[in-house]
């Protein structure tokens, strides 16, 4: 059976009519947010910045010292021998 041209313009009327109500219809409702149990925290005070009262001098030697040197300083003398400055 062959259909006119005036019943395909009816069916998809009729098809549009319901995807329009179907996008009408109120979406599901949404889920509920799960129950947290994390507990709020008080934020971690900072302590305030000391002043540095070192020279740059000393806060240089301070940082490079422990990586630089390694035993005990070794200090030559004008005759040539060598001094530990642990020994004097």
């Amino acid at each position: 059976m062959t259909q006119t041209s005036k019943q395909i313009l009816k069916a998809q009327e009729q098809q549009a009519d319901r995807e329009r109500q179907q996008r009408q219809k109120p979406a599901t409702q949404p889920k509920p947010a799960p129950q947290s149990t994390a507990i709020a925290t008080k934020p971690a005070e900072t302590l305030p910045a000391v002043p540095d009262a070192r020279t740059s001098v000393e806060r240089y030697i301070d940082e490079i010292a422990p990586s630089m040197v390694v035993g005990s300083m070794i200090k030559f003398t004008r005759e040539g021998k060598h001094a530990v400055s642990d020994t004097g």
